[in-house]
């Protein structure tokens, strides 16, 4: 018994402003703006707060432009901008606190191909998100917030499956790891003295370091090697003179 639309016309006999109840709740919670009866812009009040939750500018009756408050407060936190109907850029604010902090590119179908964040919130860039057709290839972090890209996540088929890391900024992996088709961590390969040699290898299974060895005194291969059950330490082997031969053994 309530009106689910209300048209009004200009002199001309077009749609000037329409109203709807699109929710069927007996508000009018949708408002629509029209210039010579195309559609020039949108407005949802949701909630039936008396406030706007989502803006959103229409182009040759193609959206351009959307604004949604997606927190409730009254202030739009994510704006997206499209071309030709599809969205191209998007940027949110995710934390509330009136600054931009995640930053989005699309591709030409509307698919996400990129995504800047500053998840520290210190108006930096500090993670790096590439994709193609939807899935992700490669993620960028800078860890400790100096404004380097320190560790980096490759993916294939969706699931990661190496990473590196560079400690100490000198544009070279310190640290290697390498994922199973599950995307599971499978070896770890670091350079702990920072010299551009590996010298310590992680050996893993279903999430849990099962061997490590090390190249102790740095002399070019494994002196050390540590195996682990449960958890826990249950052998450990040692070349004391570097010929090889792991002349001692140690059960735990």
């Amino acid at each position: 018994g309530k009106p689910e639309r209300i048209t009004f016309y200009d002199e001309n006999g077009f749609p000037s402003e329409s109203r709807h109840d699109l929710d069927q709740n007996g508000t009018m919670e949708t408002i629509r703006i029209y210039d010579g009866g195309r559609l020039v812009e949108e407005t949802r009040d949701q909630d039936q707060d008396g406030r706007f939750e989502m803006v959103t500018r229409f182009k040759d009756e193609h959206p351009s432009e959307q604004m949604k408050d997606t927190t409730g407060d009254g202030r739009f936190d994510v704006v997206t901008r499209f071309r030709n109907g599809t969205p191209y850029y998007q940027e949110k604010d995710t934390n509330s606190d009136g600054k931009t902090d995640v930053f989005t590119e699309f591709d030409e179908s509307g698919t996400i191909r990129k995504v800047e964040e500053d998840t520290r919130h210190t108006g930096r860039i500090d993670r790096v998100r590439l994709y193609r057709s939807g899935e992700p290839v490669e993620i960028s972090h800078d860890e400790d917030g100096d404004g380097v890209m320190e560790a980096r996540t490759f993916y294939k088929d969706g699931k990661p499956a190496r990473q590196t890391k560079d400690n100490n900024n000198d544009s070279k992996p310190d640290v290697n790891v390498v994922f199973n088709i599950l995307g599971e961590k499978e070896r770890v390969e670091s350079d702990t003295n920072l010299d551009g040699k590996t010298d310590t290898w992680e050996f893993y299974e279903k999430g849990a370091m099962t061997r490590l060895e090390k190249d102790e005194k740095h002399r070019g291969k494994a002196d050390l090697r540590v195996f682990y059950h449960d958890g826990k330490t249950s052998k450990l082997m040692r070349d004391e003179d570097g010929d090889g031969h792991f002349e001692l053994t140690q059960w735990l």
